[in-house]
């Protein structure tokens, strides 16, 4: 059985790697995916995390401290959870985090602190999720506690020997690169697979139009125009970010505090037809819209030649 365990950021990912070995010495059956770890140099990634999001049959997620509200995090505790089960789907929370911690969406999920006990329900979780394959809870029991003492010690060393990296003090060209690179990732997600999301996707579906749906979820899109408001400046004041084929501009904000992060994409479809594909961040919230967007046809004849990137 497929196992996705989910990470993002360096101590959430040292765990994922502790736990990548350690679920088949107690439960054989297992095929745990760490992305890290399972993807050759040379292959495309980005593909391989789909192929495997999709065909997982249960995910564990990697919370600390540091992660909680990573968009990578989001993407995939989503992504998993429109391809499976959410009774299948549950977050681990290392680096002392407690349930309180963990905030919506993420608190929809089954959560776990990491202790014995709470462990060994979801080890159970995940044996029950093999049907008539699992193992009895016996066997699986004996299995647990010979092999769980092992974990532990490894993970309170991680943590104990775990100092973040702070990052320097940010350079306007480090900036801009890692807002392009996430925006980027983020635009690819959804032009490579046209946003293949079942139709009791709440946080997609109920803030987007039909038509634009049909749209994106049938045919390539390429994007031309990206938006994020606010992002901090060096000067700590801040800004918005405009990213088109032409570069990249910063100017002013117009966006309110306290509104959350808006990130904006507009894109190209092959019927035709320009869309907006919305990402608000918000308090731990992230909502999703769609709209479909009605250009002059001066301007259209011009934007059809003007994507950033085609994949």
């Amino acid at each position: 059985m497929k196992l996705f365990i989910s990470w993002s950021g360096q101590l959430s990912h040292k765990i994922a790697k502790e736990l990548k070995e350690w679920f088949p010495l107690v439960i054989n059956q297992l095929e745990p995916f760490v992305s890290s770890e399972n993807i050759k140099k040379g292959d495309r990634w980005m593909i391989d995390i789909y192929s495997e999001l999709e065909h997982s049959n249960f995910g564990v997620i990697c919370l600390t401290k540091e992660n909680l509200t990573e968009p990578w995090i989001m993407f995939e505790a989503g992504a998993l959870s429109k391809n499976i089960s959410q009774s299948r789907v549950s977050s681990v929370l290392f680096d002392n985090l407690k349930q309180n911690d963990v905030k919506s969406p993420l608190s929809l999920f089954q959560n776990t602190e990491f202790d014995k006990e709470e462990f060994r329900k979801l080890v159970s979780s995940i044996n029950n999720a093999l049907g008539d394959k699992k193992i009895s809870d016996t066997v699986l029991n004996r299995s647990f506690d010979k092999w769980f003492p092992e974990l532990e010690e490894k993970i309170k060393k991680i943590q104990d020997e775990y100092s973040p990296t702070l990052p320097p003090k940010q350079e306007g060209d480090n900036t801009l690169n890692e807002i392009l690179r996430t925006t980027k990732y983020i635009s690819n997600v959804v032009a490579r697979f046209n946003l293949k999301l079942p139709p009791d996707s709440l946080d997609f579906v109920r803030f987007s139009d039909e038509k634009t749906l049909e749209y994106a979820a049938n045919g390539n899109n390429h994007p031309i125009f990206i938006h994020v408001n606010p992002i901090n400046d060096t000067d700590g004041i801040l800004k918005e970010l405009s990213i088109s084929k032409k570069g990249m501009d910063i100017s002013p904000s117009t966006g309110q505090t306290g509104r959350g992060i808006l990130i904006e994409i507009l894109f190209y479809s092959e019927h035709d037809v320009f869309w907006k594909l919305t990402f608000h961040f918000h308090k731990g919230d992230t909502y999703v819209t769609t709209n479909i967007v009605d250009i002059p046809e001066e301007e259209a004849v011009l934007l059809r030649h003007e994507t950033i990137w085609r994949d």
